[in-house]
């Protein structure tokens, strides 16, 4: 196991495993044809995104034990707005290594999944490379509602969840910390309606999207490289 990659990435942490496509990427490469090359390269840049997205999920997982309430729910909905951003800034990574492999030459802030104008070029550059990657589209929009509404506008509201025999006891070890089901929940009305989820609800939904997502990087950096 030669750790080239893990060890300049956040899954240095031992409780972060290496995902499995970029763990046999690493296996290919040596120490002694590792080189400044790859520490600089996009793909390299796309993990350590990748590894601020699980550990700001792993850090919001530790802080869901109630042991102090208050301490918990306001680290939950502070991880939770560094946890959209980092999802932002791995789609990001995506795209400057798009654009660096297939020579898109699109200035910085048009280097955008989220933006037509970059789908637009990168299909006149490769068709295949277009249609192999503009499924995650949907996520990358999807990303940028709740990063926008956690970063720019409130940060996600997370509430300690009670039974009311546990409450009036108050026995806050029993309770579940809960989240506004809405990145946009500023303005409207908390009551019986509202939806809750659990903190890391859309990390589960969208771990399984953001590995498929690398593992296309991981074939396009190993052929490139």
């Amino acid at each position: 196991m030669s750790n080239l990659l893990r060890l300049r990435t956040a899954y240095a942490l031992q409780e972060l495993p290496l995902p499995e496509c970029f763990a046999k990427l690493e296996g290919s490469f040596s120490s002694e044809s590792f080189g400044l090359r790859d520490l600089e390269s996009e793909g390299l840049n796309v993990l350590r995104r990748l590894g601020e997205v699980d550990l700001f999920a792993w850090h919001i997982e530790q802080a869901t034990v109630p042991r102090s309430p208050e301490v918990a729910c306001s680290l939950v909905s502070a991880y939770l707005a560094a946890y959209f951003g980092s999802c932002k800034a791995l789609f990001d990574a995506v795209a400057l290594f798009l654009n660096s492999v297939h020579q898109l030459n699109l200035p910085l802030k048009r280097q955008d999944l989220r933006l037509g104008e970059f789908w637009t070029i990168l299909r006149s550059q490769s068709l295949e490379a277009h249609d192999r990657y503009v499924q995650f589209k949907s996520l990358c929009l999807e990303v940028v509602r709740w990063r926008d509404a956690a970063v720019h506008r409130a940060a996600p509201l997370a509430i300690l969840h009670l039974s009311t025999e546990n409450r009036d006891q108050w026995r806050p070890e029993r309770g579940t910390i809960k989240v506004v089901d809405d990145p946009d929940w500023r303005g409207g009305e908390l009551g019986s309606a509202t939806a809750w989820m659990d903190p890391l609800d859309k990390h589960r939904s969208w771990k399984p999207a953001f590995l498929n997502l690398c593992e296309l990087v991981c074939d396009d950096w190993i052929r490139t490289r």
